[in-house]
């Protein structure tokens, strides 16, 4: 009795001083960032078009992609509070003209309510225009489901992949769990995640 008591409160005690580095790496592991390299096209996944697309202005700034393409075929609800019917993308083509992307370099595939209609209409998109090397700009914590069910689809279709994520501006991603939104969002991405597993 005594060994299970004292092993149980050493347990307690090492989850106690590890719990920081053990959530850590429960987030950071959803994290996956490839290196810079020149592109035809970046294309930006609907959700958080604020964050989303100023890392892709940043991005197009820098000189890493002729062109921005923004996706999202759905209403915003909280938009809609306000009778405001704009599709997902529109918010991101109006944070890339805030950030002075010209309008020439900004394309709109108002497709997808789901991140596999996005890529559906990506792949369809880079096929029409025989485009062979892209950039996908979405949230850090969409990038390891991103990764881990696109990046061999779209390598069969003979579409290279550079995947970067942005940061959420109300999200440290080194202390996620402390933040109602970091819990969300990192919890809502694991059930995703093994969603995907079991649907694709």
């Amino acid at each position: 009795m005594r060994i299970i008591l004292g092993s149980s409160l050493g347990l307690l005690l090492l989850l106690a001083l590890l719990h920081r580095p053990l959530l850590r790496a429960v987030g950071d592991y959803l994290i996956v960032q490839d290196d810079l390299e020149p592109v035809e096209a970046m294309f930006v996944l609907s959700g958080n078009s604020f964050d989303r697309g100023k890392e892709a202005a940043r991005l197009y700034h820098e000189g890493w992609s002729p062109r921005v393409v923004c996706l999202g075929g759905e209403h915003s609800p909280g938009l809609q509070l306000y009778d405001i019917q704009d599709l997902t993308f529109e918010g991101t083509r109006r944070v890339l003209r805030e950030e002075h992307v010209p309008e020439p370099a900004i394309d709109s595939l108002p497709e997808g309510t789901s991140t596999f209609e996005e890529f559906v209409a990506i792949e369809r998109y880079c096929k029409q225009r025989g485009m062979h090397k892209i950039m996908v700009v979405s949230s850090c914590y969409h990038t390891r489901r991103i990764d881990a069910f696109f990046r061999l689809r779209l390598h069969l279709a003979g579409i290279e992949l550079v995947l970067r994520g942005s940061h959420e501006t109300d999200i440290d991603e080194a202390t996620w769990w402390k933040s109602e939104s970091g819990l969300i969002f990192v919890n809502n991405e694991y059930i995703k995640y093994f969603y995907y597993w079991m649907r694709y």
